[in-house]
């Protein structure tokens, strides 16, 4: 799967996702990663974590891809209402916008963002319904 992003495992680009607070106003219209209203706190760092990809599979016209899931922030103490997936390689370009359905906070332990692989319609923490990262060629 290439196209502006390319998603395979080896020389693929490089994606990042990061997490932020309340009211940020994350969308269709978000281009790119911008690190304004990004969650601060003990354990995250500004830009969030490094994604590993997982090779994309096609069905007919459909191709499905996500990354190496769950995405872990050990012994944090911070909150997260949503997250951005953007593509470092590309000049931070927006690749996906996830809303958590609320603010989720932790505080000294661990965060975990689940990324759906093949669980079409699972959501990051299971209680919401959020795709996989889905491109019709």
């Amino acid at each position: 799967m290439k196209g502006v992003h390319n998603f395979a495992v080896t020389g693929g680009d490089s994606f990042r996702i990061a997490l932020y607070q309340d009211n940020v106003p994350l969308g269709p219209l978000t281009e790119v990663y911008d690190p304004k209203g990004e969650t601060r706190g003990r354990g995250y760092e500004e830009g969030g974590m490094l994604l590993i990809n997982v090779t994309p599979v096609s069905i007919g016209r459909t191709v499905y891809t996500s990354f190496h899931s769950p995405v872990i922030w050990s012994f944090g103490t911070f909150s997260a209402r949503g997250a951005l997936i953007y593509n470092v390689t590309k000049g931070n370009k927006a690749v996906a916008v996830l809303d958590f359905g609320k603010l989720h906070t932790t505080a000294g332990s661990v965060f975990k963002v689940h990324l759906p692989i093949d669980e079409h319609f699972k959501s990051p923490f299971d209680s919401m319904p959020v795709g996989s990262l889905v491109i019709v060629l």
